[in-house]
């Protein structure tokens, strides 16, 4: 089942409200923990009720060692079921994530759920685990909002959650902080990351018969899925467990404004990275062991980042180069080096963008040819007249540039000094898109201006979607729904409603999430 379905949204998701609303009135929490468990298993076979076969024999496995480990009768005993107990879990993710083994189901989110097995026994280990129960350690691994593809969190942090949840009067501020975070999400994933999907697809299907235009624009769309795709999902995790409550940390903060890879790791999907400096980077010594061993540690947090993500070689040229990049980034930190901010932004972001090309390529054949399209300078003295010719496409460009620049300069929408302008600019963008589109029924000068990129009918809309995410991920909208003084308006509820319509009306458009299969 999906969050962007008919079924999640009409079925499971009111009945998984109403049932756990009905039990609060019983003021019992184990009868509400294993409602939760119930929704959240059903939630996770729905569609192949095999995996749930598979799901339990790790779920029992785990919870036998880690009550043998905080027991801690025999320290070297309870040493010894950690590096078992780790090393199972490893084969286990490897058995059905390395091996292409004909006839059997692959467990959704199988790399998500292994991570977070493994930091459950090492917490135990360090005696870092409050109230374990079997139904408090089976809520943790399968509370249906973030067991395909996070938010990652410990158990500690989850099961104190469960417990205020459980204590406290019913908040209805959380439930319309839920309901707008879910609409929000539900459109980046459907209308916008699925829009710019028919872009990515086309580029990289036909990556040998790329330009230089057509390759960045490739890149770039992808760059942007991702982001809407991911965040998305991550939105509206955060939203459904609001709904009963409970506070998922937030996932994302705006990356693609980050002024160093360090930064973007602090920004994009940062409970993945907490985790990995909680379970790797410090066990490994992280920085306390100079800095030749720091610059290793930080190699093999991101090569066995590559390798968690996919098995391809993509994957792992991906995690290299972030690992290449890390190390470069702290050399800079170590001997103090400062970059220009813009600089460092531009270099950045570009870098982040190639090294994505490579984790979208379904081989790295594609993937260098896309590459070498996005640095064929010979096509530029082609595109040069295009562009010079269409006097609403430059304008177009030149008012997203002064947006993009006024809007990297707020921290939160409701501290905008510069309305004045952002109205403006608004305003012509939507003239510009508008008033072709109800002349001619089209947006026949974007069209016209990009004749030669043979993406197919559907490229136009795809990239004024494309327009309008890059704006929106300038916008640090992420910091204000995602706290906790988040304050519910009957502009927000309008919002909500109008987001959710609108993506619904597109439910037979869209495509699984991207790190579903992760």
């Amino acid at each position: 089942m999906s969050f962007n379905s008919y079924e999640f949204l009409i079925f499971f998701l009111p009945v998984s409200l109403i049932g756990y609303y009905g039990l609060r009135k019983l003021n019992n929490k184990k009868s509400l923990v294993f409602w939760l468990c119930l929704a959240s298993l059903f939630f996770y076979g729905a569609n192949n009720p095999r995996v749930i076969l598979m799901f339990f024999l790790s779920i029992i496995t785990n919870y036998i060692f880690t009550k043998v480990i905080l027991s801690k009768n025999n320290t070297s005993l309870t040493k010894s079921f950690l590096i078992l107990g780790i090393t199972l879990n490893i084969l286990f993710l490897c058995f059905f994530k390395y091996f292409n083994f004909k006839n059997i189901v692959f467990p959704l989110g199988i790399s998500f759920i292994t991570f977070q097995q493994i930091s459950l026994l090492y917490d135990s280990y360090k005696g870092n685990v409050n109230d374990f129960s079997f139904l408090n350690y089976l809520f943790y691994i399968t509370f249906f909002p973030k067991v395909i593809s996070g938010p990652l969190v410990n158990y500690n942090s989850l099961t104190e959650e469960l417990d205020k949840s459980s204590k406290s009067e019913v908040n209805y501020a959380s439930i319309s902080k839920g309901i707008f975070l879910f609409s929000i999400g539900l459109f980046k994933k459907v209308i916008i990351a699925d829009t710019i999907a028919l872009i990515v697809t086309n580029g990289f299907d036909l990556s040998s018969n790329l330009n230089f235009l057509e390759g960045w624009i490739t890149a770039l769309s992808y760059t942007l899925q991702i982001y809407f795709d991911f965040s998305g999902y991550s939105d509206m995790a955060i939203g459904i467990a609001a709904l009963f409550n409970i506070n998922l940390p937030m996932n994302f903060n705006t990356p693609y404004k980050s002024r160093s890879i360090k930064e973007f790791w602090q920004r994009w999907h940062m409970t993945l990275g907490t985790f990995f400096t909680r379970y790797l980077y410090i066990p490994l010594g992280g920085n306390r062991k100079g800095q030749a061993r720091t610059y290793l540690n930080l190699f093999i947090i991101f090569f066995i980042s590559g390798i968690w993500h996919g098995t391809g070689l993509g994957f792992i040229i991906w995690g290299i180069l972030h690992g290449i990049a890390r190390i470069i980034n702290q050399i800079f930190i170590d001997k103090k080096i400062h970059v220009n901010k813009y600089l460092s932004i531009f270099i950045t972001f570009n870098f982040v963008n190639i090294a994505w090309v490579f984790f979208r390529a379904t081989d790295l054949k594609s993937a260098f040819k896309i590459l070498k399209a996005m640095f064929d300078f010979s096509f530029i003295p082609e595109i040069l007249p295009l562009f010079m010719d269409n006097f609403k496409v430059i304008t177009t460009i030149l008012i997203i540039a002064v947006l993009l620049v006024t809007l990297s300069k707020i921290n939160k929408l409701n501290k905008i000094n510069n309305k004045l302008i952002i109205k403006i600019s608004l305003s012509i963008l939507i003239i510009l898109f508008g008033a072709d589109f109800f002349i001619n029924g089209n947006f026949n000068f974007l069209k016209d201006a990009l004749a030669n990129l043979d993406f197919g009918s559907d490229f136009v809309i795809a990239l004024k979607i494309a327009i309008i995410g890059f704006i929106l991920i300038c916008v640090d909208f992420k910091n204000i729904i995602s706290t906790e003084d988040f304050n519910p308006t009957f502009v927000n509820l309008v919002l909500a409603s109008l987001f959710t319509f609108i993506s619904t009306l597109n439910f037979d458009k869209v495509s699984d999430f991207i790190y579903k299969s992760f």
